[in-house]
């Protein structure tokens, strides 16, 4: 019994480190603006948002052609709220980039509160009518509104 207890304890123990190791992998290619318990938002919208506060938008504009899913989709949403505002002016390469992700059936992750954690194609989640989309222009809209990029 004792041997059972010990080999149950030690199973739960190495799921749990492996689970723990997936979360954090994964966290790099996910998006999220209010995660987990403490409702924090994920690394890569914390870069995303570093980027504008520092006005790094080249950068911004860098991940577009980069392979990181969740940096793609940021990057997006934000120069796509900028370019409609009148702060910048997208390429006609930034477009045809934009056009190609938006098609695009590379998976992103999102996480939403304590429980919330799935997965989307690019252009399910870049289809202007989504939640995702929806949800993520109003935190990126708040954002840009807060640093003066935007009045609307």
């Amino acid at each position: 019994m004792h041997k059972l207890k010990l080999f149950i304890i030690s199973f739960l123990l190495l799921f749990l480190s492996f689970n723990l190791i997936a979360q954090q992998l994964s966290e790099k290619e996910m998006i999220g603006f209010g995660c987990w318990f403490s409702g924090r938002q994920t690394k890569q919208v914390e870069r995303g948002f570093q980027l504008l506060s520092n006005n790094n938008l080249n950068q911004l504009r860098k991940n577009l052609r980069k392979p990181n899913s969740a940096g793609q989709f940021f990057a997006i949403i934000a120069l796509t709220k900028l370019d409609s505002a009148g702060t910048i002016s997208l390429s006609s390469g930034e477009l045809e980039q934009i056009a190609n992700i938006r098609n695009s059936t590379k998976k992103v992750s999102f996480c939403s509160g304590c429980t919330g954690f799935y997965e989307s194609t690019l252009s399910d989640a870049l289809d202007k009518n989504s939640v995702i989309y929806k949800d993520s222009n109003f935190w990126i809209s708040r954002k840009l509104k807060e640093l003066n990029y935007c009045r609307e």
